[in-house]
């Protein structure tokens, strides 16, 4: 292909994305120069759910948002970008909070998940675990209902940090409130950001996955919004060309 044949090659793809996705960013400059072919495939891929009517660009956008700003990921240029979005599709500032919320919420599971594992082998060691005396059974009951009342769930996890810690997991559910609180999402939408975080390949935690997919499902969510969650997390995987093919470029020009 000539370089002329090239270029406008380059630039019907740079069209092609923005006309899929809505913008362009810089951090695409590098990965089509270098290799059109390879941008053309991500393209592809990516715009497959931006070509289905399950969801609205807003809400995809809150996913995008979530699995950035992620923990595990933590992309700064994508929340930048994402946000921008987001607010250009008409999200407010309450709704990206809430979003922002609830992918927060994602590090609870350290306790909820650990303190399963803990009593499994202290029971496997033979060790007695002793109740905390802080709060009453009354107290107890009072925290199990709300939580129930809010998230319609309830694992062994949280049962044995309720159990051990009452006042902790006291602070949990006020924790875990604050994007409900807020009251700006619907409660489909939140489970989705939550199957999102959760099915992010930087995370990649099934037990959770599955939870909120099934919530999902029995709030009326359909397959084809839950499996464009699912489309639009596997993208995640294209940062790793989109940061290191500028550091290539720079480098291979210095050398």
């Amino acid at each position: 292909m000539a370089d002329t044949e090239l270029d406008e090659h380059k630039a019907q793809l740079r069209e092609a994305f923005i006309a899929a996705r809505g913008y362009w960013s810089p951090l695409w400059d590098g990965v089509l120069d270098l290799d059109p072919a390879y941008f053309e495939a991500y393209l592809r891929f990516s715009e497959i759910p931006w070509k289905r009517g399950g969801l609205s660009p807003k809400v995809k956008e809150f996913i995008y948002i979530a699995i950035d700003a992620a923990t595990t990921h933590l992309f700064v240029p994508g929340i930048r970008i994402h946000v921008q979005n987001a607010l250009k599709y008409g999200a407010s500032v309450a709704e990206i909070l809430a979003v922002i919320e609830l992918t927060s919420s994602m590090g609870l599971r350290s306790s909820e998940l650990g303190m399963e594992i803990l009593h499994e082998e202290l029971e496997a060691a033979g060790i007695a675990s002793v109740p905390s005396s802080v709060a009453g059974d009354a107290e107890r009951q009072r925290l199990k209902a709300e939580f129930i009342e809010r998230h319609h769930y309830w694992s062994d996890g949280w049962q044995r940090i309720l159990t051990a810690d009452p006042e902790f997991f006291g602070t949990v559910v006020k924790l875990f409130a604050a994007p409900f609180e807020l009251a700006v999402l619907d409660r489909g939408t939140m489970e989705l950001i939550q199957v999102a975080i959760y099915a992010s390949v930087t995370h990649l935690e099934p037990v959770a996955m599955r939870r909120h997919i099934r919530a999902s499902i029995e709030l009326g969510v359909t397959e084809q919004e839950i499996a464009e969650v699912l489309q639009l997390a596997s993208v995640l995987g294209i940062h790793s060309s989109t940061i290191s093919v500028p550091i290539l470029l720079e480098e291979a020009a210095a050398s």
